[in-house]
């Protein structure tokens, strides 16, 4: 159960921060600002990573052994 939970967490904390990623490449897209636009970019792919993993690591083996039982 604790897996679920810490995957759960790590799935919303990176869907919110991918959220926020874009809103801020948008903004830098219309403003013209190139580094800060980079680093969205990246917290993008970043908080994309968080989000595999923590269905991958933890939320997917939590589901199978709830599966075999």
């Amino acid at each position: 159960m604790k897996q679920l939970v810490y995957g759960g967490i790590l799935m919303i904390t990176g869907m919110l921060g991918i959220i926020v990623s874009l809103m801020l490449l948008s903004i830098f897209t219309n403003t013209g600002a190139s580094i800060p636009f980079l680093i969205a970019f990246v917290g993008i792919i970043l908080f994309a990573i968080m989000v595999f993993l923590g269905y991958y690591e933890h939320v997917r083996p939590a589901m199978k052994n709830t599966n075999n039982e």
